[in-house]
């Protein structure tokens, strides 16, 4: 008997330029045997970091059709991950009909992207911390990176090596904001500087 693939849905971006978003996520996941449908966010010239004058189209109206189409067919997934997203109500959206697009015990796979090197994206205000803590209530597991961390857990930024107990503790702040079912999420904090490596820091308390 032929074992039917699982389905995961990705949520962000079209970077038209850059290894990032959808346009990595894509191809990865068709690779390791997944049926991967995206859910566009936004569609970008290139992405955000490190470019000026990109150009920026937002898909939330899409989104909307996207969506109403797919509760209307019944289309339901495995997983789900998110990444970039353009506005907070493109984040409540999600929210909205996350339950209906994901089938029950669906691994639900949130990086809560906000910013990098202890600051803000640029096109990015509170309102957007405000709605990826929303979000992370429903991870079953959170990648964040370390000023993404600081910022959803309103620790202060440090620019420089953390230690493994600094790390653990803002872990725990951050499984504070993911508990579903009362089960917290794993936490794979990205990128953080350590002599001259970048290393992840992964936590669990199950």
């Amino acid at each position: 008997m032929t074992q039917q693939q699982k389905r995961i849905l990705s949520v962000q971006d079209i970077s038209c330029f850059g290894k990032c978003s959808n346009t990595v996520m894509l191809p990865m996941l068709s690779a390791a045997g997944l049926e991967t449908v995206i859910l566009p966010t936004a569609l970008l010239s290139t992405h955000t970091g490190g470019f000026s004058g990109f150009t920026f189209l937002d898909l939330t109206d899409q989104m909307q059709k996207i969506i109403a189409h797919w509760e209307k067919i019944g289309l339901r997934f495995d997983a789900l991950c998110t990444g970039y997203f353009g506005s907070p109500s493109q984040v409540d959206l999600l929210l909205t009909h996350i339950e209906t697009l994901c089938l029950p015990g669906a691994v639900r796979v949130i990086d809560p992207v906000l910013g990098d090197n202890g600051k803000l994206y640029t096109i990015y205000d509170d309102s957007f911390v405000q709605a990826m803590r929303r979000l992370c209530a429903y991870a079953d597991i959170l990648t964040p990176n370390l000023t993404e961390a600081c910022l959803l857990t309103g620790t202060p930024w440090k620019d420089g090596e953390w230690t493994m107990q600094e790390l653990s503790g803002l872990c725990e702040r951050l499984a504070s904001l993911c508990l579903k079912d009362s089960v917290s999420a794993s936490i794979v904090i990205t990128g953080i500087r350590q002599g001259d490596f970048l290393v992840n820091f992964l936590w669990d308390d199950g």
